[in-house]
């Protein structure tokens, strides 16, 4: 393996520019971009070290690249990809994989007889304190684990002010609550348990712009085990807000995702509480996380796993499985129906 690696970031909206910026910053990295906006390109080319600069997918000779990270809207994950891998080169998508099941075994057989990496951004996997909830429930702290449970939001129209005109609007792209937010914790749950053996699920539109997607779901799931899992998500409610309980036979554990805003700017600092059957309270704390570092280290994870140590922390496989639940959630609210795995 050559001693930098040439990688190509393939969309560079606000998610394609912060894995532009991390990559930048990886040792052992040069990066080119791919954008259709030439503003944005001739932007982009000021403020990082950028060799080669793309308007369109198709202009990329992908075999000239080690690697691509694919940033655009998730309708045309799979057909780049498809490219990058039939060229040679390593792949690192966006979550979620595709809005639809076509094209991505076809990536899995590609990337498996080319013996090319292939790994999927669920970003939760990157969280310090999200690794440390894993690492005590993998110890035993709370004893058999029972009920995951997971409340978040906020508001976008105040957060994201475009998301009436980006892809979040557009179900053809990706957008809506189930495939953009809800995977991130569902891929997360799948971390901790597995697939889930039935999936059941409700959405709806609550906010009052005309959005074809939704922007409010619940979510249930039983991974066997006598365990269950819920998520209750909603980008139309007034507070910024993510509570997660993980019930164990014998403890449970909380994590209170607790913003600080500081200037303009909000910050999470998060903590953990264990709490035992007498109510006694163990608490872990964790310093305000620095919103690149999980994205850091996942870049890191990736080149490592180009380079053959490893794998990345979601393969995809593990990113087909999350792609397979949320189809069912949506599919279990359209036909009212409680969905198999």
């Amino acid at each position: 393996m050559k001693s930098k690696l040439d990688i190509c970031i393939v969309g560079c909206g606000s998610i394609g520019q912060r894995h532009l910026k991390v990559f930048s910053k990886t040792a052992g990295v040069r990066c080119s971009v791919c954008e259709p906006r030439e503003e944005v390109l001739e932007k982009l080319k000021t403020e990082f070290p950028v060799k080669d600069v793309f308007l369109s997918p198709e202009d990329i000779d992908c075999s000239k690249f080690d690697a691509a990270v694919i940033c655009t809207p998730a309708h045309l994950h799979v057909p780049i990809a498809a490219r990058c891998l039939d060229a040679g080169c390593h792949v690192l998508s966006e979550k979620p994989l595709s809005v639809s099941l076509d094209g991505v075994e076809g990536l899995l057989e590609t990337s498996r007889r080319k013996g090319l990496t292939v790994g999927v951004a669920f970003i939760y996997r990157f969280f310090p304190f999200l690794v440390k909830v894993k690492e005590l429930i993998e110890e035993g702290a709370i004893g058999e684990l029972h009920i995951m449970d997971t409340s978040l939001g906020e508001y976008y129209p105040g957060v994201r002010p475009d998301f009436r005109t980006t892809y979040f609007s557009r179900r053809e792209m990706g957008g809506g609550v189930i495939l953009d937010i809800l995977s991130h914790v569902e891929n997360y749950y799948e971390w901790l348990a597995g697939s889930p053996k039935e999936v059941g699920c409700m959405y709806s539109t609550i906010g009052q712009f005309g959005l074809e997607t939704e922007d409010t779901v619940t979510f249930n799931a039983s991974y066997g085990n006598n365990l269950l899992g819920n998520a209750v998500i909603s980008v139309m409610q007034n507070d910024k807000y993510w509570r997660s309980r993980f019930v164990g036979s014998e403890r449970t554990l909380q994590l209170n995702m607790n913003y600080l805003k500081t200037g303009l700017e909000v910050v999470v600092k998060p903590e953990i509480k264990l709490i035992d059957k007498q109510q006694n309270e163990e608490v872990i704390s964790f310093e305000p996380m620095e919103r690149d570092l999980p994205y850091q280290m996942q870049a890191e994870d990736f080149v490592d796993a180009v380079r053959g140590k490893g794998t990345p922390r979601t393969t995809l496989e593990e990113g087909i499985e999350t792609l397979k639940t949320v189809l069912k959630a949506k599919e279990s609210y359209d036909k009212k129906l409680i969905i198999p795995s």
